[in-house]
């Protein structure tokens, strides 16, 4: 994969800097965006799905470790219903099973989206 990343960051006021990290993957030309451990939280993920429905380049995604929660899952389960270029999707010690609605709308994505073949919900607290 070619991409960029952006890890470690405080998230608090780093809209900027997401968005900053997205437009250098989206004009470089890269195909994996990683923002592992961002924080981005719920806020990001809305930035995060704008670009997944304006740039079918991007192929993988690592959100491990951003404090997603069940919004912010269902923001990014709209876009994947209709993308049809990301294959990985890390989201990976979050916390979109801690309340009601993130799964279920991950899951209905998939009943649409045909491209996704690796998708990482590990540590999620799911029950």
């Amino acid at each position: 994969h070619r991409g960029t990343e952006m890890t470690g960051d405080s998230g608090k006021g780093s809209s900027t800097t997401l968005e900053r990290k997205i437009e250098e993957c989206v004009t470089g030309g890269l195909d994996h965006l990683a923002l592992s451990d961002s924080f981005i939280g719920d806020e990001g993920c809305a930035i995060v799905a704008e670009t997944l429905r304006n740039n079918p380049r991007i192929r993988s995604l690592d959100l491990r470790g951003c404090n997603v929660r069940a919004q912010g899952a269902a923001v990014l389960a709209k876009a994947l219903e209709h993308n049809a270029s990301l294959t990985q999707l890390g989201l990976e010690w979050n916390n979109i099973g801690v309340n009601d609605g993130g799964i279920d709308a991950i899951c209905q994505a998939l009943e649409n989206n045909t491209t996704l073949t690796e998708l990482d919900l590990r540590n999620n607290g799911i029950v």
